[in-house]
């Protein structure tokens, strides 16, 4: 008789295969299968594949940008294809024109995935046929022992199973695999092309963190599922075995008992499923969490805020309030807050440059409203602060000119407000090569008027 110590180290190498399986190694076994050696046609079916792959994700890619390219084209933006200056082109054929290509690029991306699944679906359907071969082969070369245990009804799922995971397993790896791999390089390309090298860390880091949370956490749903398969299997075979049997169990009126037996294993097959899908839904949700944290780069609830965000906020706080009181307080802040230029170190791209002026020209907006509400309560010396910033911010700005020389008139300093004007006067012919707008001659000549009399202090000053 055999010791336990022998039985048990037989039975070690028959689990230890099952147990050391890893998704490498049986993608290992599993290449001879999807690039056969002795299939040509079959190869080139791969390469074809791989290369409507690599078009599919350089559509996917170029998806976000015919979007932009459409909007654009709509709002006469720098960056459309046609100049906003040809009015007529721009009107009809520039947005027409970028909103078709926006469409025909998703559907030659769906048409791209499509047909490579299409040409894809023979390698994998060859190497389930292959392997399934071998292995309807292989059941026949067991013993006679083991055809007599009458297991049918768990070898028929086991061969389900496996013939299902051999055609997952093949499609993840060309399919799935191989495309992630090649649109993260792509999308790190683009990313550094657009945006800068801060893009680029996080997005890698969040694909990294979400790899190795999926695969630790894959390798606990594995004992798991393993669990649920066997009791399936067991719960199978009692099932068939006892339908083939039906005369002995008849005649031994066996049928509670074969009831009974079925039970437990379908109840053995309940708690390990409820455990499976408890646990994909663990995966799910911390799958959810990586990506979110990655989508926005910086967790909000802590002490991050955005400049831009608190100036705009500020300045549409502004024009909804109802009292002038208010919408100074908010635009004083929208000005504090504005800290310059938008994004100094970011490349020249063309939503930067577009994000850029947009900005300054709501901070010119807003420091001319400023200005006015604290004219009108009385507040001549900081208003002709804001009008200084507002000059100091664009130079040419006309209309900031006539409210600070108005603001200096009314504070006494005529000369002060003459001599800005002639030199407002000379940067435009210089620079523009025009003459100051009537409007600003006209505060001009009020000034020169006024200076053969005592300047006034007591007005409120212009509105």
């Amino acid at each position: 008789m055999a010791s336990p110590h022998a039985a048990g180290a037989s039975a070690e190498p028959f689990d230890d295969p099952i147990r050391r399986a890893t998704l490498g190694r049986a993608l290992l076994h599993l290449w001879p299968y999807m690039w056969p050696g002795d299939r040509a046609d079959l190869k080139m079916r791969v390469v074809w594949s791989m290369l409507l792959l690599l078009a599919a994700k350089v559509a996917t890619l170029t998806v976000p940008f015919t979007f932009k390219w459409a909007i654009d084209a709509l709002n006469g933006a720098g960056s459309a294809p046609v100049q906003p200056d040809n009015w007529a082109m721009w009107l009809i054929v520039s947005p027409l024109a970028m909103t078709a290509a926006y469409g025909s690029i998703r559907v030659l991306m769906a048409l791209l995935t499509q047909w490579r699944d299409g040409i894809f679906a023979m390698v994998a359907m060859h190497a389930v046929r292959r392997l399934a071969y071998q292995t309807f082969v292989h059941m026949h070369e067991l013993s006679l022992r083991f055809h007599l245990e009458r297991k049918t009804g768990g070898l028929t799922r086991v061969l389900e199973r496996g013939r299902n995971g051999i055609e997952g397993m093949v499609r993840l790896v060309i399919l799935q695999l191989v495309p992630t791999a090649v649109e993260v390089g792509l999308l790190t390309a683009v990313l550094l092309w657009q945006f800068d090298w801060r893009y680029v860390l996080v997005t890698l880091a969040t694909v990294l963190v979400y790899m190795v949370f999926t695969y630790q956490a894959t390798k606990w749903r594995i004992e798991i599922r393993r669990r649920m398969n066997d009791s399936d299997s067991d719960a199978n075979t009692k099932a068939i075995d006892s339908l083939l049997n039906y005369e002995t169990v008849k005649y031994f009126g066996a049928e509670l008992r074969e009831a009974k037996r079925y039970d437990r294993s379908m109840e053995r097959f309940e708690t390990a499923s409820v455990q499976t899908y408890t646990s994909l839904s663990v995966l799910n949700a911390g799958q959810a969490v990586i990506y979110t944290a990655g989508h926005y780069g910086l967790d909000r609830t802590r002490d991050h805020w955005s400049d831009v965000e608190i100036f705009e906020g500020a300045i549409e706080a502004a024009r909804r309030t109802r009292t002038p009181t208010d919408a100074l307080v908010h635009l004083q802040r929208a000005a504090t807050t504005y800290g310059g230029e938008f994004g100094p170190d970011l490349p020249g791209a063309g939503w930067v440059i577009d994000r850029r002026s947009q900005l300054a020209r709501a901070f010119q907006q807003a420091l001319s409203g400023l200005g006015r509400l604290l004219v009108l309560s009385g507040r001549l010396g900081e208003a002709t602060e804001v009008y200084r910033s507002a000059i100091t911010q664009d130079p040419l700005d006309e209309a900031a000119h006539r409210q600070l020389m108005m603001c200096l008139q009314q504070q006494g300093e005529a000369g002060h407000a003459a001599r800005l004007y002639q030199q407002l006067a000379e940067r435009l012919d210089t620079e523009l090569g025009v003459e100051p707008a009537p409007e600003t001659r006209a505060v001009y000549q009020r000034i020169g008027r006024s200076r053969t009399t005592k300047p006034s202090r007591g007005g409120t000053g212009p509105v």
